[in-house]
């Protein structure tokens, strides 16, 4: 079947090796097998090998900017700042490592352990695990379980493993509702897929609820919602001092069930909820996708 697609082979120089993953910025390709590293830029008629020996084990997961490679594995993180022609490993960082990212001064890290985040301008390291899901204390300390990738849509920086999809916002990861471990995130400028053992699911960007797990969220604006029980409508008025750009009405799932997109915060809001089932549900203010005010409704026919 490939045949009939018409794709040429780029495998000049490592075609020998299974190559798990490609990563491509600009004019620079990089590929990773389990134990080897290679890159190829633009115009080279075959593959360089840049790295024949992983000192980490088996290799996760690779990202590259500029002269700076990093890649993750079974024992930890190796870099170069010459785009392979020298490596080094972490110091005090011999466990396993699942994913890495680069993003301007920022390499983000994540293990069983959690989220780590480097600044290469000073070399100092963080952890950066406040609104991360645990998967257990198995030793006492907190666990997370696996974590499959960071991924960069436009300037926002998403992360799904063991206990679900995150966006990163302000040191503090939202949780998208999402848990049933997730293995991979793309996005095409509209709406977000996942994938897990059931199928493909998806969701359209600003129809998401962003969340802390313990469900605590501080919630800066006050709302109000009548008549409560309703039957065939709700009215939703905000305070005065409320900030955010939808409304959103959704179930005890925590399934979106209608959206309004608001220009502004004063005035009322209708809802109509006649084709609803009885039952509880909610009504929250949103503000670039976290909930800043919410409060429950009950619908009842």
């Amino acid at each position: 079947m490939k045949d009939d697609l018409i794709w040429s082979s780029y495998s000049e120089g490592i075609d020998n090796t299974t190559i798990q993953k490609i990563c491509i910025k600009d004019s620079v390709m990089v590929a990773i097998s389990y134990s080897s590293v290679y890159r190829r830029i633009e115009g080279d008629s075959a593959w360089t090998e840049i790295c024949q020996s992983s000192p980490v084990s088996t290799i996760h997961d690779i990202d590259f900017s500029e002269n700076l490679i990093i890649f993750s594995g079974k024992e930890g993180i190796a870099e170069s700042n010459d785009l392979g022609l020298n490596w080094t490993s972490w110091e005090n960082y011999n466990f396993e490592i699942y994913s890495v990212n680069i993003k301007g001064d920022t390499i983000l890290i994540a293990s069983p352990g959690g989220i780590r985040r480097k600044l290469i301008s000073t070399g100092n390291v963080m952890q950066v695990n406040t609104g991360l899901g645990t998967a257990g204390t198995p030793w006492g300390t907190d666990w997370y379980g696996a974590f499959y990738g960071f991924y960069q849509f436009g300037s926002d920086i998403y992360v799904c493993g063991t206990t679900g999809i995150y966006k990163l916002s302000e040191d503090i990861w939202k949780w998208a509702r999402f848990r049933n471990d997730g293995t991979d995130l793309a996005y095409n400028g509209d709406m977000l897929f996942t994938v897990d053992l059931d199928g493909v699911w998806g969701v359209h960007l600003d129809e998401i609820i962003y969340l802390n797990t313990d469900e605590n969220n501080e919630l800066l604006y006050s709302i109000s919602v009548y008549p409560n029980p309703a039957t065939d409508k709700i009215i939703v008025k905000l305070s005065e001092l409320a900030k955010g750009n939808r409304l959103l009405l959704y179930n005890t799932n925590g399934v979106a069930i209608k959206s309004m997109l608001i220009e502004n915060t004063k005035g009322e809001y209708e809802f109509a909820v006649t084709d609803l089932p009885s039952g509880l549900y909610v009504v929250a203010l949103l503000d670039e996708g976290i909930i800043v005010g919410k409060e429950k409704i009950i619908i009842r026919k």
